[in-house]
């Protein structure tokens, strides 16, 4: 295809994907990286969505393909184990 490809990650589980825009977000609407750093320019909407300094909403289940390309998600669950789709 000549536009660009979506790949989506859903899972049953209550899981936190760790390398594709982790965020916390604080009681202050601060937004915070996977290392606990402020992320300068990302805002929370009044849904609470996370929006990225150009506006676009960040979704960490979704991987956004420009060119040829492989993506591995990689996640953790609530009792901290590890594991990762390809």
């Amino acid at each position: 295809t000549n536009e660009t490809v979506i790949a989506t990650l859903k899972s049953d589980k209550d899981i936190k994907v760790i390398n594709n825009g982790y965020y916390r977000i604080d009681e202050n609407g601060n937004v915070y990286d996977k290392d606990n750093n402020i992320i300068e320019g990302y805002t929370v909407d009044e849904n609470g969505n996370v929006k990225d300094i150009t506006g676009k909403i960040v979704d960490p289940f979704s991987y956004e393909f420009i060119s040829n390309g492989e993506f591995t998600f990689e996640f953790v669950d609530k009792a901290g184990n590890s594991a990762y789709y390809h």
